[in-house]
């Protein structure tokens, strides 16, 4: 399996310049990135439609979450990645190539810690023909949903055992979401910034439609009593639940 460890970040474009700085991102940065950064093999963008703003649960982090989720995948170790990426940042920085960045990006999420995940499972929705982490590449995918989730140190083993072997199997036999990536932050990761990121993907015409219908399934499980692991003991606190369609290429959301 290719996927070890990611590079996860949430952002804020300022208003008026979400075109000119997306086009930079793809045209430049990305392009840079996957060409030079030894490991990188899958680079990713999303973004939140404004009309779905108003789906997501109420976050703590600054623009409610941003609009932004940009995501690489590697191959290679943590300590690798974060050097390299240091490296190659330095030297576009140092020929004024991340100046849109610099002017109009901002990070909200990670705050405290490092933009690094670390793959614990991947699984895929029942009958799947693909593999799990095939499901995760596919340029059909039409939406992602992020769930970044903080607990206390003490209940983050049980908590993750629940997710991986119950909670997402659960939500994957709904059959709305095509596979879903459980991830950890470094455990020396700040709770501020949570403990655990998930992301479900979508190949659906209508993933607004599948989302709904996710909670809908949701309230029915909590009613049942079957999310007290995910609410109890554990210092369970949602930071954010996000859904977004691929922006690479796509610049039509926003001005």
């Amino acid at each position: 399996m290719k996927l070890n460890v990611g590079a996860l970040t949430l952002y804020h474009i300022a208003d008026g310049h979400h075109r000119e700085t997306a086009r930079w991102h793809d045209a430049d940065h990305k392009a840079e990135v996957i060409a030079t950064v030894p490991g990188i093999f899958l680079s990713q963008r999303w973004v939140t439609p404004p009309g779905w703003l108003s789906l997501r649960p109420a976050s703590p982090l600054a623009h409610g979450g941003g609009e932004y989720v940009n995501l690489y995948w590697s191959s290679g170790s943590d300590a690798e990645l974060s050097r390299d990426f240091a490296d190659l940042g330095a030297r576009m920085s140092a020929v004024g190539r991340m100046r849109p960045a610099e002017l109009y990006m901002q990070k909200v999420w990670p705050v405290h810690s490092r933009a690094r995940i670390h793959l614990a499972s991947v699984q895929a929705r029942p009958g799947l023909a693909t593999s799990a982490e095939a499901a995760m590449a596919a340029t059909a995918n039409t939406a992602l949903l992020t769930v970044i989730d903080s607990v206390s140190d003490a209940g983050a083993g049980d908590y993750g055992d629940w997710q991986r072997d119950h909670y997402i199997p659960m939500v994957l036999g709904t059959g709305i979401f095509t596979a879903a990536a459980l991830c950890t932050l470094a455990a020396d990761a700040s709770q501020d910034d949570g403990r655990f990121v998930t992301l479900y993907y979508l190949d659906s015409d209508a993933p607004e439609a599948g989302y709904r219908q996710f909670r809908e399934f949701r309230a029915r499980w909590h009613a049942e009593g079957k999310l007290r692991p995910q609410e109890a003991g554990s210092g369970y606190r949602q930071i954010l639940e996000s859904l977004a369609v691929p922006s690479i290429g796509n610049y039509s959301f926003y001005a």
